[in-house]
């Protein structure tokens, strides 16, 4: 329950500012899922969005306010949305 000046996470904004495709400042992230030099996957405010690139690193990252930035070759962002999360790997590769 969120009390006091707390932001819940649908009231939370989500942006996204690339900077020749080598620097990408975000906002609005939740949690970090999964972080590797080729993929990341983010829990944002606006649904889950993985990143795709070469040599990606984490610059920093504040829970609290959800500001993250990563530097690398950043190649694709991708949003998940909730029916292909629910059809499974399976149904998504043989459609």
């Amino acid at each position: 329950m969120a009390t006091g000046n707390s932001i819940s996470s649908l009231d939370r904004q989500h942006n996204i500012i690339l900077e020749d495709r080598r620097k990408l400042v975000l906002s609005g992230i939740l949690e970090v899922e999964s972080f590797e030099e080729e993929c990341v996957q983010l829990k944002t405010a606006k649904g889950e969005l993985n990143i795709r690139g070469d040599g990606l690193k984490m610059e920093s990252f504040v829970l609290e306010t959800g500001d993250l930035i990563i530097n690398g070759n950043i190649y694709a962002l991708i949003y998940l949305n909730d029916s292909a999360k629910k059809q499974g790997l399976f149904n998504r590769l043989f459609k």
